[in-house]
């Protein structure tokens, strides 16, 4: 009988030495992320790619962000830049324009259409693109 309340104590007290180790922890990944801060986040690496000149990551990740917000001018006016680095002027062209229709104070998107009208000699057009940039400083 002894042998048996000892070998329970025993198995009592281990089972409560588990218990005691059990932890609780909070934090981690955050699986509730804003679809704003995902948009965010697939501009800055689309530019990020098209900084270094890898189109196909740029392109991957912008067709990201356009799943989430597909009228965004920001995301257009990359989109531009990502057709004028791929020679596909006429595409660049329209998403300089789409941009600029979405929102026409963006400034950044503005002085980038310029950047490529300059480039492909379209100077009338240049000129009228900066001529807003300088008013709307």
């Amino acid at each position: 009988m002894l042998k048996r309340l000892a070998c329970l104590l025993v198995l009592l007290s281990n089972v409560l030495m588990l218990s005691a180790c059990v932890t609780t922890s909070t934090g981690g990944f955050n699986v509730d992320v804003s679809e704003e801060s995902a948009f965010e986040d697939y501009l800055q690496l689309s530019l990020g790619y098209l900084e270094e000149g890898d189109l196909a990551n740029a392109k991957r990740h912008l067709n990201n962000a356009q799943n989430i917000h597909p009228n965004n001018s920001e995301m257009h006016g990359i989109w531009g830049l990502v057709y004028a680095r791929e020679g596909d002027l006429e595409l660049a062209d329209r998403s300089f324009r789409r941009a600029l229709r979405q929102d026409g104070s963006n400034s950044q998107t503005r002085n980038n259409y310029a950047a490529f009208l300059f480039a492909n000699a379209r100077y009338e057009e240049t000129y009228e693109q900066l001529e807003r940039v300088v008013e709307e400083t």
